[in-house]
């Protein structure tokens, strides 16, 4: 049997754009006599529709796009087509009015007919992941199915994500929906995903695949989503496993391509005797930094998130500030690399307060990306501004406030031009500063996207390196790398006059936001009690702010935005 993995990149509510490439992957693959295409979770209305999917208009465009597949089918029929899409069910209120549900589904199409194989059983609903606000659980029993497909011979077990993910969720979840595979002779295990991308994920779900292919003894094929959605990163990595990987398709690049899994050979492996989870490799047992070879996957993942969020949003061009400091160099590094350095144009705006360097280091970093930058001095812009504000700030001694007059004045300059020349604006800020609220509310914070607000500060230091040794050559000004860092708001300011060690700060931070430890476990770590509580203040008191930040792109275990979902005026 030849099964041929599609691994696309599918847009949000484009159903008819995704038929489209379906059936240009389906006449591929039936080019190439492959007997079974596969396509990803939820692929024909793309992952995560949200409350789209609750449009009656959408319902009926996901509705009709079934009845055309089914008639394509028609042309090519000896193939048959396996795609996840939704499945609208049809409940009654207490009132008895007629209201219209959906699961998550996986259809088979041939020759012109197509079934709903089954659903997904699994329903997450943490983190980034709300499936149970709008989908019904796959239930086996009610609906008289054990989730499998018999096709050209082959007993196939159908599974749909987090199905899969059993083993590492088993406090939230009862049932196992691999294990209703066993004792019924199943040929394959098939997998479809919607996997976002986190540093160390891909390892993590290598592992558990291999596992269950060794546990039952049959291949296992996982087709993964590719590209960004909003701050969803895909990396696809989709492929054919056993004891060793038949087949892998590329990270962060779609693929079509066919494989003969007919004489595949699986070894019961004492390594996957257990999937829990996968030991991370740390710098430190307390904070994962991280590792060189995860480094090249960021940049890969920062670079699609970029490129398909300017796409799918109907832009071609970005702008962004740059300071000549480590973040904004990285941020335009992962614009031109998404784009393309003629689409990517920078803005220095000097203050009274900025360095010299912080204008020569732009230019050069623009230099070495082939990128276009100009300058604009915000200088009489703040005199203007400061002359008007005077009367009001009669008998006040200057504090943030004027440092924030400047920071928003960047933002209006940046704004103004992404509106006048239909750029897309980006933010520079780094999870560190976001966290503690170290920005300016539209000032630095101004833009549609942020592309490192996943990173912290160290981490953008170890990525710039990588980035340097990577290419051969300092792309990345050795100046932004060695001065201490600075928001060059007043005179002589730096970082760690306002905050403590990034090396401190990035460590706490990682501790109360992704490991959810409370104040006194982080002391009891070892840390002073003063800076703890200190940094768990600025946490607090600055998630208005994170409400009013831009998408950040997610590459951890825990980013900012609607994965950490926190109230505001709470004690």
């Amino acid at each position: 049997m030849k099964i041929c993995i599609a691994q696309l990149n599918p847009i949000v509510g484009d159903i008819d754009g995704n038929r489209y490439l379906l059936e240009k992957a389906v006449q591929s693959a039936f080019k190439d006599n492959a007997t079974l295409i596969i396509f990803s979770e939820l692929f024909l209305v793309g992952y995560p529709p949200q409350d789209k999917q609750l449009d009656s208009e959408f319902k009926k465009n996901v509705l009709d796009a079934h009845d055309k597949i089914k008639t394509f089918s028609l042309s090519l029929p000896t193939i048959g087509i396996l795609f996840g899409s939704l499945d609208y069910l049809t409940s009654k209120t207490r009132e008895g009015e007629s209201v219209g549900f959906s699961q998550n589904s996986i259809f088979f199409v041939t020759n012109g007919k197509m079934e709903k194989v089954s659903s997904k059983t699994l329903l997450p609903n943490y983190d980034v992941f709300d499936e149970s606000r709008y989908h019904y659980a796959f239930d086996s029993n009610a609906q008289r199915s054990t989730n499998m497909l018999n096709f050209s011979g082959k007993r196939i077990g159908i599974s749909v994500c987090e199905d899969m993910w059993f083993s590492q969720n088993k406090s939230i979840y009862k049932t196992d929906p691999i294990d209703r595979f066993r004792n019924q002779n199943i040929d394959i295990i098939v997998n479809i995903s919607a996997s976002p991308y986190e540093v160390g994920k891909d390892r993590n779900r290598k592992e558990i695949i291999q596992f269950i292919s060794s546990d039952f003894n049959v291949p296992v094929v996982f087709v993964n989503q590719v590209g960004g959605n909003d701050g969803l990163i895909f990396d696809g990595g989709s492929g054919v496993f056993t004891d060793k990987i038949c087949l892998r398709l590329p990270h962060f690049k779609e693929a079509v391509v066919s494989i003969d899994i007919d004489h595949l050979t699986i070894k019961k492996n004492s390594k996957f005797e257990t999937y829990g989870p996968v030991g991370v490799n740390k710098l430190d047992e307390m904070f994962p930094f991280i590792l060189k070879s995860d480094l090249d996957h960021i940049l890969d993942a920062l670079s699609v998130g970029i490129r398909d969020y300017v796409i799918k949003t109907g832009f071609s061009t970005i702008i962004l500030g740059l300071s000549g400091g480590i973040d904004s160099a990285l941020t335009a590094y992962l614009a031109v690399r998404a784009i393309g350095k003629s689409n990517v144009v920078g803005v220095t705006m000097p203050s009274k307060y900025s360095s010299k360097g912080s204008v020569d280091d732009s230019y050069e970093l623009a230099a070495n990306l082939g990128m276009a930058c100009s300058t604009i001095p915000i200088e009489p812009m703040v005199e203007g501004v400061m002359e008007t504000l005077l009367p009001s700030f009669e008998n006040k001694a200057p504090d943030f406030t004027e440092e924030n007059i400047q920071a928003r004045l960047r933002g209006i300059t940046l704004m103004a031009l992404s509106n006048k020349h239909g750029h897309l604006l980006l933010t520079t800020g780094n999870k560190s500063e976001l966290a503690i609220g170290y920005c300016t509310l539209y000032g630095d914070m101004c833009g549609a996207l942020n592309p490192i607000g996943d990173l912290y500060k160290t981490q953008v230091y170890q990525i710039c390196e990588h980035i340097n040794k990577k290419e051969g050559s300092s792309i990345i000004p050795d100046n932004s790398l060695t001065k201490a860092p600075s928001a060059e708001l007043r005179l002589d300011q730096k970082d760690q006059d306002t905050l403590p060690e990034y090396d401190v700060l990035d460590i706490v931070l990682n501790a109360f936001i992704v490991e959810n430890k409370t104040l006194d476990e982080i002391i009891k770590r070892g840390y002073d009690k003063k800076v703890v509580s200190w940094i768990y203040n600025k946490v607090r008191q600055n998630e208005y702010k994170r409400y009013q930040s831009p998408p950040v792109l997610k590459v951890s275990k825990k980013a900012f935005g609607i994965g950490r979902r926190m109230p505001i005026a709470a004690r």
